[in-house]
């Protein structure tokens, strides 16, 4: 197996540049392949856990989906306010029409007392 040549410059003491070459131990290669192997666990845990939340929130919208069904088959058969105003105005009506009535019914009674 060969091993990677890296060349780099440098500069002697003479101020010239000077390149050197040098090979990629076994130290620098078992380090990189352990950086290779963390890497790739992050990447596959973070793939693990983006997958478990989008399970997590399929399961949530569905029970939100559930709560707002039950909800709404709960509230169906409630007195709303839309229920109370047209309620009010039918028993204002009715009252105006009593008071119409009782007024009729007194003027017939003062012009039978004279």
């Amino acid at each position: 197996m060969a091993t990677a040549k890296k060349s780099s410059l440098h500069f002697g003491r003479s101020g010239r540049k000077v390149s050197v070459e040098r090979r990629a131990g076994s130290l620098d290669r078992h380090v990189q392949t352990l950086v290779v192997i963390f890497i790739a666990g992050a990447v596959a845990w973070s793939g693990n856990a983006t997958l478990e939340l989008k399970d997590r929130v399929t399961r949530l919208d569905a029970t939100v989906q559930n709560l707002q069904t039950s909800v709404a088959g709960t509230t169906v058969d409630r007195w709303t306010g839309t229920d109370a105003k047209r309620d009010r105005e039918g028993m204002q009506a009715q009252i105006a029409d009593h008071e119409a009535r009782l007024r009729v019914l007194e003027n017939v009674m003062r012009m039978t007392r004279r």
